[in-house]
């Protein structure tokens, strides 16, 4: 259940200081409870076709392993997602005929966003509109959606996977800021640009991948103290880079990949191998 009071843009500096004052604590508890959450997830995540239809057939489990190399991005496959009904969410109109959601009012668990309330597509997750919701395992965003805004997810401390669409070009900042248990993310090859906080504090989180379409990076602390995270891989050249500490924290022996041939990386070797660091983290190929 969340709390009835939804934070502001305005105290969003004062609820990033008062997670890192708890940060601490939680990081021992919070490497037991990735296992445990992947492990409670493997019969309640989302995977199939999306549809409005509440005649549809439940989605049968399934699971995305992340392998040693550089993750996928698949295709979603299987039966039919329902979708979550419309009394769980609360909604403004836009001026273009089309709705922002504002507030979630559901139990939780799987949760598959409508592509249309009150009959009107929805385009936006609204700012801190799912923040705190912390009985959420997944979420599944409909391919109506443009925009993930400002601190739309922040602290769902019980979400471990998340869909999406291609749709999306932005990603507010602290959008998923403090999400705790996500394992995982896909980020579609529509987004230009990834706003600072986004992933601050995922401690659950160990890789992902950058597509070529970012071509910067703004604000600050993008994946700063994301404790589990080992391994990024860029698909394009290295982006412009704004703000600082955006890798603050990760895991022992972080390391940046980027694909042979891609530009920006700085010095390397006759091969083709890099010679120095990025952003004062190790370097390699793939």
């Amino acid at each position: 259940m969340k709390l009835s009071i939804r934070p502001k843009a305005s105290i969003f500096s004062v609820a990033k200081t008062l997670s890192a004052v708890i940060f601490c604590v939680a990081l021992a508890s919070s490497i037991v409870g990735c296992q445990k959450n992947e492990a409670a997830l493997e019969t309640d995540r989302p995977s199939g076709t999306y549809s409005d239809d509440p005649t549809a057939t439940s989605p049968s489990a399934d699971t995305e392993n992340l392998s040693d190399s550089k993750p996928t991005d698949d295709s979603l496959s299987g039966p039919t997602l329902v979708a979550s009904p419309e009394k769980d969410f609360s909604f403004i109109d836009n001026e273009d005929n089309t709705v922002t959601i504002t507030e979630y009012k559901g139990a939780g668990g799987t949760v598959v966003i409508p592509s249309k309330l009150g009959g009107k597509p929805v385009t936006s997750i609204g700012a801190w509109s799912f923040a705190g919701c912390s009985t959420i395992a997944s979420i599944t965003i409909p391919n109506s959606v443009t925009a993930i805004e400002t601190g739309a997810l922040d602290g769902c401390t019980g979400l471990v996977s998340i869909i999406i669409p291609s749709s999306v070009t932005i990603i507010g900042a602290g959008a998923l800021g403090g999400c705790t248990s996500l394992t995982s993310i896909i980020i579609p090859d529509s987004v230009t640009a990834i706003d600072g906080d986004v992933f601050w504090g995922c401690t659950c989180l160990t890789t992902i991948v950058i597509p070529a379409s970012v071509t910067m990076f703004s604000g600050s602390r993008t994946f700063e103290n994301c404790s589990s995270l080992e391994s990024i891989y860029f698909e394009g050249n290295a982006p412009d880079v704004y703000g600082v500490n955006h890798f603050m924290g990760t895991a022992p022996g972080f390391t940046i990949y980027y694909r042979r041939g891609t530009t920006g990386w700085g010095e390397t070797d006759a091969e083709g191998n890099p010679l120095g660091t990025w952003q004062g983290y190790p370097l390699a190929v793939y």
